[in-house]
């Protein structure tokens, strides 16, 4: 080969992670609150792969009188994003050749390169096989504190801790085209293309 590539370090990009959070607080003796809003981004180091987190929180104190108090907090907390396989994007990744350059992934026809049917190109694969998921939690509750003694203390607490989780595979279909090769992840048995 007239060239030699360091697939090892091609074949990885530069993360970052970017946070940024607000919170609030204040109140009178009577009615006190807490609220926090933060957002998290993250771009992962293997190709495809990103993270992303939505937080709110409220938490609110009322004093109605020396005897009753009533609280009300929430959190809800959003997050997910593209999951890359390590592992498997590794295992690839130690039998690529240096003749190759890793991150020249795709054929004309949109089909992941390979130079054979057990080396098909990491990043390619990482890029279309892909794994997403989506979680949506929500805490809340909502209290009341009665004291009618000074030795005695009543307290009501109800709540809810709800979730969705929602995880998506995707990954590209044999077409059968030139030069293709079926990929082992992709539900279909590997075989060399056409």
């Amino acid at each position: 080969p007239t060239q030699l590539y360091d697939y090892f370090s091609d074949a990885f990009q530069t993360g970052n992670q970017f946070k940024n959070s607000v919170s609030l607080s204040g109140g009178t003796e009577q009615i006190t609150f807490n609220s926090s809003l933060s957002q998290l981004s993250q771009k992962g180091i293997l190709p495809g792969t990103d993270f992303k987190n939505y937080q709110a929180r409220i938490n609110s104190n009322i004093k109605t009188s020396d005897k009753l108090s009533f609280a009300f907090n929430t959190a809800i907390n959003n997050s997910g994003g593209s999951r890359g396989r390590a592992g498997r994007f590794m295992e690839q990744l130690i039998y690529w050749s240096p003749r190759y350059d890793v991150r020249d992934a795709f054929n004309e026809n949109g089909t992941v390169k390979a130079y054979t049917s057990d080396n098909i190109n990491p990043v390619g694969q990482a890029l279309t096989n892909k794994f997403n998921d989506d979680v949506l939690r929500v805490i809340s509750s909502f209290s009341t504190a009665y004291k009618p003694f000074s030795w005695l203390d009543l307290n009501h607490t109800i709540g809810v801790d709800a979730y969705r989780d929602e995880r998506k595979a995707t990954a590209p279909a044999f077409q059968g085209l030139e030069g293709e090769y079926s990929m082992s992840d992709n539900g279909v048995e590997a075989a060399p293309g056409l």
